[in-house]
């Protein structure tokens, strides 16, 4: 929810309160967030790997602790978590 206008949110007093209590490292990453937005992304493979989900589950927690990730966790995108007016066609959520 922290990627939209706290105007846009039922959430936006929590954001905010959020915002104002950020400590310096956070305060460093957001700073940082705009030139990784810019980086291209990879791109992608060319051959599809058939996993189970549990598979998945391990190599992306693993991949998110490797990145200095102190938790992740793994859920089946629910059509009531996303905003009015957005779409989103995947079937697995990863929060970070």
């Amino acid at each position: 929810m922290y990627w939209h206008d706290p105007d846009a949110t039922p959430t936006g007093r929590l954001q905010r309160w959020f915002y104002s209590r950020m400590p310096p490292r956070v305060l460093q990453a957001r700073e940082a967030r705009p030139r990784a937005m810019e980086e291209p992304l990879a791109p992608l493979a060319a051959v599809l790997i058939d996993r189970s989900a549990a598979e998945w589950t391990v190599l992306v927690r693993q991949a998110a602790q490797d990145a200095g990730g102190d938790d992740v966790g793994v859920t089946r995108m629910k059509p009531q978590r996303v905003f009015e007016g957005y779409e989103v066609t995947a079937r697995f959520a990863i929060v970070l």
